[in-house]
């Protein structure tokens, strides 16, 4: 599974552990599923920013390597 696939795995665990805490029976049983639900969201967000930085360093390098080569191509 790719990372952006784990990332949404974890967006339907949180979306699945909600709609447990709304049927809870309980307020203890309820406030542990919504922290659950609250932490798997921390962690695809954090998985999610890791890989736009990936993109953008990628994309930025991307360009460096391509405005380098049209620096050298003008100096020859």
């Amino acid at each position: 599974m790719s990372s952006s696939g784990s990332a949404e795995q974890l967006r339907r665990e949180a979306a699945k552990a909600r709609k447990l805490a709304d049927n809870a029976f309980g307020e203890a049983e309820k406030g542990r599923l919504l922290d659950v639900a609250a932490s798997l969201d921390r962690e695809a967000a954090a998985m999610e920013t890791a890989l736009a930085v990936r993109a953008a360093k990628a994309s930025a390098d991307r360009s460096f390597r391509t405005i380098r080569s049209i620096a050298a191509s003008r100096l020859d």
